[in-house]
């Protein structure tokens, strides 16, 4: 008799993505792997990321809660103020490099060790075996030589994604009409902790954001015309780009401190990056017929102006978890693709939606829109409960209704929401006994 072959997923990118999966599969009980192409998991690079409440009540989920309070900062600026009124819960942002190291640290030790390092992935080749989806098994081979194979591939490796380029022979469907360069310091002391702050101008816009001890400062500057935007092609650009750039963005200010870009160009604490920033959602997120399937930026670009990307993510992964628990012990055909399928009608919607907002938000703060429509707009929000009753109604909203969590055993909690204000989530936290179920 044939060894009967258990369901297994192997994701390819551990990123914030990519790991976030690892918890959500460890937690329905799925075997996975994870391939990384860098030498390290736990690498410096990046600038912050911002969770948002819906991205945060998931990894609350998965048992972080005490570890993401305890390490993240929150905004302090009434802006900033979000979905649970009542608490007063806001947006928490962290270093990309902190967030990777405390969902790489929180897996169990059995599981990190699953998480293989130096593996690029060169080739995907479905293997069907039978008319089962489950028997069916998809390879890996790494540019190393060796290969993995699983029931399916989960491509997390972002917006350069080797798993995407396996689906798709055409180049990329993203397109970039703006670019970012960021870098962080030690944090000043006139500028306030957990702050952020923003600067408009034609073609740019610039942001501040400040933890206890670093000042993190992202620049977006529409591409300019002369290098023929929409960009299409991958982009690597030089230390003298880096460097020009910065030049041209020196009065860029640092909130109300007083100081510019220029002023702390030379405090450092890594080198600084650039990049394009591509938009675009892809029109088919799986292939293979139920053996490939794409989360976060690999299947939708979002820019990072308003702080999304992750937070569509993490919902992709919960979106797709959930489809995973329904059919993981089936033994039906096509039952993984209609997985998938149902997978990307949950999530298209608003993947677009929040490539829409944020590119629409990033056009609006660089005066594309005009400076005046820029100025009538600030206006309206300079008049007293204007901006708290716009920005919360709008984002309120929009978390509330897009917000999905975790089902199934050993996702229920005894307590429900971890927090909930006047508008409530459309989807709950299941209650129970909050059982593990990644033993």
């Amino acid at each position: 008799m044939a060894e009967e072959k258990k369901f297994s997923v192997i994701i390819v990118g551990a990123g914030p993505v990519g790991l976030t999966a690892a918890h959500a599969l460890s937690k329905a009980g799925i075997d996975f792997t994870i391939l990384e192409k860098r030498e390290t998991v736990e690498e410096d690079i990046g600038a912050t990321i911002i969770l948002m409440p819906h991205g945060l009540r998931v990894l609350f989920q998965l048992g972080l809660e005490e570890t993401l309070r305890e390490e993240g900062s929150e905004f302090q600026n009434a802006a900033f103020q979000t979905i649970a009124d009542a608490k007063v819960t806001k947006y928490t942002f962290f270093p990309r490099a902190k967030l990777i190291s405390l969902l790489y640290n929180s897996l169990p030790g059995s599981h990190r060790s699953r998480i293989l390092t130096n593996k690029k992935v060169s080739s995907i080749i479905t293997n069907p075996d039978s008319s089962s989806d489950i028997s069916n098994r998809v390879t890996v081979t790494c540019s190393d030589g060796t290969s993995y194979s699983s029931t399916i591939i989960i491509g997390a490796d972002g917006i350069h994604s080797q798993v995407r380029q396996a689906m798709y022979s055409e180049p990329s469907p993203f397109k970039a009409n703006y670019r970012i360069l960021w870098f962080s310091i030690p944090r000043p002391d006139s500028i306030p902790s957990t702050s952020g702050f923003e600067a408009h101008g034609k073609d740019f816009l610039s942001q501040c954001l400040n933890t206890k001890e670093e000042s993190f400062m992202i620049v977006y500057q529409r591409i300019p015309s002369h290098l023929k935007p929409p960009i299409t092609k991958h982009v690597v650009y030089t230390e003298k780009d880096i460097e020009d750039l910065a030049k041209e963005c020196g009065s860029t200010p640092l909130g109300e401190s007083g100081l510019t870009l220029k002023d702390v160009w030379h405090q450092k604490l890594r080198p600084a990056g650039m990049a394009n920033l591509e938009e675009g959602v892809l029109k088919k997120w799986s292939c293979g017929k139920g053996k490939i399937v794409l989360v976060g930026d690999a299947a939708h670009k979002i820019t990072p102006n308003q702080g999304l990307g992750l937070n569509d993510g993490i919902m992709d992964v919960v979106g797709l978890v959930n489809e995973l628990r329904k059919v993981k012990d089936g033994e039906e055909e096509g039952e993984l693709q209609e997985a998938f399928n149902r997978y990307q009608n949950i999530r298209e919607g608003w993947a677009i939606r929040d490539m829409q907002t944020s590119g629409f938000s990033l056009e609006l703060g660089s005066w594309k829109k005009g400076w005046l429509v820029w100025r009538v707009l600030t206006g309206l929000m300079g008049i007293p409960g204007v901006e708290g009753f716009l920005l919360g109604r709008m984002y309120n909203e929009l978390f509330a209704a897009s917000g999905l969590v975790l089902e199934g055993e050993g996702c229920e909690r005894e307590e429900g929401e971890f927090f909930e204000g006047r508008v409530k989530w459309v989807y709950s936290i299941p209650r129970g006994e909050g059982k593990g179920g990644d033993e």
